[in-house]
Order: structure tokens, then sequence, then C-alpha cells
């Protein structure tokens, strides 16, 4: 599968989770982060994939520590991302 097919899919999901954000960390910049990301990823190598689903997922952390009230650490999040998105 492309990238494009992954995050058409992935999009609707992350968009609500991010609908409450007022810091900045929206849908728009979570797209903007993974432009940017495989626009590095094609100078620099590595899986289009991988890059793209990282770059576009990496501010999950930050919804979470909203829903908690608390800081919750990137690598807190990977269960919830697995859960929802695996």
């Amino acid at each position: 599968m492309m990238i494009e097919e992954y995050i058409n899919k992935l999009r609707p999901y992350i968009a609500d989770m991010f609908s409450k954000d007022s810091s900045g960390h929206d849908i728009s910049h979570l797209e903007r982060t993974m432009k940017l990301a495989l626009y590095l990823q094609e100078k620099e190598g590595g899986d289009r994939v991988v890059v793209g689903i990282s770059a576009f997922l990496h501010d999950i952390h930050r919804i979470l520590g909203n829903e908690k009230g608390h800081f919750v650490s990137p690598k807190e999040s990977l269960e919830t991302v697995r859960r929802t998105f695996i």
C-alpha cells in the first residue's frame, strides 16, 4: 500500500482526535510535518511509509496528555496507537 492510502485511512481518526486541540498541534500541523518528513525521506532515504506515518502520528502523546491532565511521553502513547490503528 502507498503512503497516501494509509494516510487517507488514518485522517478521519486523527482529525477527530485533534479537533479540540488549541495549541497549534492540529491536523494541519500534522500534515505539514508529514510533508516535510517525506521531503527529507526523498533526499536522505528510509522507508517512506514508516517516515510518513510516524510524522503524521507524532503528536498523539499531546492529546493523551490533555485528556489525562498530565504529560504523556511519546513512548507511553504507543499502546494507544497500536490499539487504535493497528
